[in-house]
């Protein structure tokens, strides 16, 4: 696959299948999210705990296995566009 990191950058990637907001039970939002308050922000709620719970689980890869890693969102939408 093509891909400006691999062809520009010269990194090497991997995606990773990300936790959905359809797999956020009631023991990870009691667990993880129980004192957070989110009607402080105009957001979905269970797209951002998934968002967490994924980026948990690349950063305990990460640990297990002593390997340093950069997350990027490859379906960003930009809010305002850079200069």
């Amino acid at each position: 696959m093509n891909h400006i990191l691999a062809d520009k950058m010269g990194l090497n990637f991997e995606f990773w299948d990300a936790t959905t907001p359809e797999e956020i039970t009631d023991e990870i939002k009691e667990r993880y999210f129980k004192y957070t308050n989110f009607y402080m922000w105009s957001v979905i709620e269970d797209a951002v705990m998934a968002t967490f719970i994924s980026h948990m689980k690349i950063l305990k890869w990460s640990a297990d296995n002593q390997t340093n890693v950069i997350l990027i969102e490859d379906d960003l939408d930009y809010v305002n566009p850079f200069d």
